[in-house]
């Protein structure tokens, strides 16, 4: 899913991005605390994309069975693994419309 076209033209569709960006925000977080429990999840990692989504399960199974025994992730770490995402995500591709030299 993805916003509409500068943040939307109606009270509904500002609100629909409201609450994606929202969404984004809990999924990064969730993220965010996997990645500091699991290192490897920050990493490239060659994997079958088939396989990806068990991956993502078995790592959420794990982090459930941690915190429910007491093996809490810090928020010093949480934050340490979001910031490392945000420093190394790829450069926005430029849309074809910015291409666009003719005029």
């Amino acid at each position: 899913m993805k916003e509409y076209a500068n943040g939307g033209s109606t009270r509904q569709e500002q609100y629909f991005g409201l609450q994606l960006c929202r969404s984004w925000m809990v999924i990064e977080c969730a993220f965010g605390r996997l990645k500091a429990r699991f290192g490897m999840l920050r990493l490239a990692v060659d994997i079958n994309m088939t396989d990806l989504p068990h991956i993502v399960y078995a790592c959420f199974v794990l982090h459930n069975f941690c915190e429910l025994n007491g093996e809490s992730v810090t928020e010093e770490d949480i934050t340490t693994a979001i910031q490392h995402d945000r420093n190394f995500q790829p450069a926005p591709l430029a849309s074809s419309e910015s291409n666009n030299t003719e005029g």
